[in-house]
C-alpha cells in the first residue's frame, strides 16, 4: 500500500543548502553514521522507496479496517 504524503515546499535557504552538497566531493561527505548497506539487510526488503512524493515500505501491515 502507498500513502501520498505532502510535503511542505522548499525555502531559498534549503535549495542553497542541496546546491551546496550537490557540489560537494563524495570524499568530503561524512558518512560515519550511516550504517553499511549489506547483503543481509538489503534481502531483508525493509528498504524505502520516495517517488513523486509517495513513499511506500515493504512489510507494514495496512492499517485501513
Amino acid at each position: 500500500m502507498t500513502k501520498s504524503i505532502n510535503l511542505p515546499s522548499l525555502n531559498e535557504e534549503q535549495h542553497k543548502e542541496i546546491e551546496t552538497l550537490k557540489a560537494m566531493p563524495d570524499e568530503e561527505i561524512d558518512t560515519v553514521d550511516i550504517p553499511e548497506a549489506t547483503a543481509e539487510w538489503l534481502a531483508s526488503g525493509h528498504l524505502y522507496y520516495a517517488n513523486s512524493l509517495k513513499i511506500s515500505k515493504t512489510g507494514i501491515p495496512s492499517d485501513d479496517r
